[in-house]
């Protein structure tokens, strides 16, 4: 079951300074200056009372000299979900002139809590579009002294289509419960996705993989998570590059029984050839010393003692003369 989004404000400041130097020459008429403004969203997913995310808010404001503060021009806010990476809204201010424009971003809980912030500079010039530069959040919000997580479910395995929500809680040094923090979530295979809420879509692959959340603070941990694909072997590595006469072991990592015998094909072909390179019973790939017409190539077990059951991988065969990558 997926979780729900939970509530996070982004206030997004932009302070319009005048600027001595580094702006364009003349600056043609007064009229409206278009100031795109990009965020990137903050990777991670707030955990107890009060830090759910809902919304991204985006103010501009004008430095007031008088009293040495800022007067709000113009605001905008919009939703945004959990597997949104990066954020952009425009927003339109009167100039007379070019002008700096001092972007100042505040991820906020529906209270009104700092969570993330970070800050940047654009110039405006009136009658043209400008775009900001992604302004990157950094972390001031509670939860610093978080020492331990604990992940649940551990240790899982789920079909490819299947969907799988983390769940995370945290201790501090003393073993006492941190009630709120926040963590981003990762894999280590680029095509298993987890979004900002923990959430995994499995993929049609064959394969273990590691699931982590980590904290601002650098605490981190981890499981495993085996995925089921519709290929009944999984093999390790599943995608390697190798040189030209290069070799790379493969095993049997998901899907294997203890009475399993494998035959090692390489592109249909038991054992390969010269060709395509060469695999033997043990699952050992070597390269041909030209690369092969099919590139990639794909490297096979299949299991003798079980009808239909197989699995391969993908190898890369690199146009230079060297070890495995």
């Amino acid at each position: 079951m997926r979780q729900s989004w939970g509530i996070l404000a982004l206030v997004a400041a932009l302070g319009l300074a005048a600027c001595d130097g580094g702006l364009p020459a003349g600056g043609g008429a007064p009229g409206m200056a278009e100031v795109a403004i990009r965020a990137a969203a903050p990777p991670a997913f707030a955990v107890g009372p009060g830090l759910a995310v809902e919304r991204l808010k985006l103010s501009l404001l004008r430095i007031n000299q008088v009293i040495d503060a800022y007067d709000t021009v113009a605001s905008r806010s919009a939703t945004f979900g959990p597997d949104r990476d990066a954020i952009s809204l425009s927003l339109s201010v009167f100039l007379s002139q070019p002008e700096t424009l001092i972007v100042d971003l505040q991820y906020q809980t529906a209270a009104g809590l700092p969570l993330f912030v970070g800050s940047g500079s654009v110039v405006a010039i009136p009658g043209s579009p400008t775009s900001s530069p992604i302004v990157q959040p950094f972390y001031i919000g509670p939860g610093s002294n978080v020492a331990v997580l604990n992940l649940s479910p551990l240790d899982t395995t789920i079909s490819s289509g299947d969907t799988l929500a983390y769940g995370v809680t945290a201790l501090d040094a003393n073993q006492a419960a941190v009630p709120q923090f926040y963590v981003r979530w990762l894999t280590d295979d680029a095509r298993v996705h987890i979004n900002a809420l923990g959430v995994v879509d499995a993929p049609d692959i064959t394969k273990q993989v590691a699931v982590i959340a980590v904290t601002p603070n650098g605490t981190q941990a981890s499981t495993s998570l085996i995925i089921q694909g519709s290929a009944g072997l999984g093999l390790s590595p599943d995608s390697v590059e190798v040189s030209l006469f290069g070799g790379v072991s493969f095993g049997v990592a998901i899907g294997g029984l203890r009475t399993s015998v494998y035959a090692w094909s390489v592109e249909g072909v038991d054992g390969g050839n010269s060709v395509v390179g060469t695999v033997d019973s043990a699952g050992f790939y070597i390269a041909p010393g030209v690369l092969p017409a099919t590139n990639p190539v794909q490297v096979c077990a299949r299991d003798t003692t079980r009808a239909g059951i197989q699995g391969c991988a993908t190898v890369v065969v690199l146009d230079i003369i060297g070890a495995q990558r």
